[in-house]
Order: structure tokens, then C-alpha cells, then sequence
């Protein structure tokens, strides 16, 4: 229900023709006022962003042990099915930050970390969504939700490097 609530939001400026108080009639002028090349160049960048980010979530995944590990590393690819995606993101990052708090249980390479990522991943979750009001609300939910994706994407390489010294360990010994 969720998703189609997100969907029903999302798709509304598509349809909906009418001009708010500024004059403006929202995504498809925004669209039309940057070119086909400059939309398609952000939209390819936006696209490449989260496709490394996911192969960051999963290489963080599949470092923890498997015991560790709240879901299947390949399940972070789900960040990329339209609508669906805003609502699995929170569920996404629940699981990253679990598995990476089972993990520092009993990886002293990760006794430096303070955090394991539940603020800004949540934060860009929540922001995500937000970005989806009209208005400079949206606007600015959206400068939010990606400040809180790189921080947070920052640190699961972090996290990544820890946990890699924790393997060249083992393979040492």
C-alpha cells in the first residue's frame, strides 16, 4: 500500500497539467526548461550514483559474516524498481545497519566506528520522500536526501575498508 501511495504521488505532477501559484507546472517544465541532453547527462549521472552505491552496500554485505548478514547481499539492487524502491530503501538500510552492528560484535576492526550509518541512511530515506512535496520544500528535502546519501555512502566505505583489513587478516594468518 505504501508503494502505491508513493507511486500515486510521484506520478501526479505527470498528469496534473495545472499551474500552481508561481506559475509553474512542476517536473515537466523543469524538464523542458533544461534540454533532452543536460536532463539525460543528470539523469545517467543519478543512475551510475546509485549503481555504486549498491555495489558498496553489497560489497559491505558480503564482508560481514554470514551470520551477520540481516539480507541477502544481492537483495540492495532492489533500490533501482521504480516506487517501490522508497519504501524498500528504509528496510534496505535497517538491514545494512544490522548487519554491520552484528558484525562490530566481534570485529575489533570496527571499534573506531561511532556510528553504523542508522542516522543518515534513515535521514536520506526520509528526505527522499520529502523531496516529493511540490514547492521549495521538495526543493530542499531534495539537497538534504543527498547530502545524507554521500555522507552515509562515505561511510559504508569506511566500513568496506575495516572490514577488508579484517580479511587480509585472515588471509595473513
Amino acid at each position: 500500500m505504501a508503494t502505491a501511495l508513493v507511486a500515486i504521488v510521484m506520478l501526479y505532477p505527470f498528469w496534473s497539467a495545472t499551474r500552481n501559484e508561481a506559475g509553474s507546472t512542476g517536473v515537466l517544465e523543469s524538464l523542458e526548461a533544461m534540454g533532452f541532453f543536460t536532463t539525460s547527462a543528470i539523469v545517467a549521472a543519478f543512475i551510475l550514483g546509485v549503481a555504486l552505491y549498491c555495489r558498496s552496500l553489497q560489497k559491505c554485505l558480503s564482508l560481514v559474516q554470514p551470520s551477520c548478514q540481516a539480507m541477502n547481499p544481492k537483495m540492495v539492487w532492489l533500490m533501482f524498481v521504480p516506487f517501490y524502491n522508497l519504501v524498500e530503501d528504509f528496510f534496505i538500510i535497517l538491514n545494512v545497519t544490522r548487519s554491520i552492528e552484528q558484525e562490530a560484535q566481534s570485529n575489533k576492526h570496527l571499534e573506531v566506528m561511532n556510528s553504523f550509518g542508522r542516522v543518515s541512511g534513515f535521514g536520506w530515506c526520509i528526505a527522499q520522500v520529502a523531496s516529493l512535496f511540490p514547492s521549495f520544500l521538495g526543493v530542499a528535502a531534495s539537497f538534504i536526501a543527498l547530502i545524507l546519501w554521500v555522507v552515509h555512502w562515505r561511510l559504508i566505505i569506511k566500513v568496506n575498508a575495516l572490514l577488508m583489513i579484517d580479511g587480509l587478516d585472515a588471509k595473513s594468518t
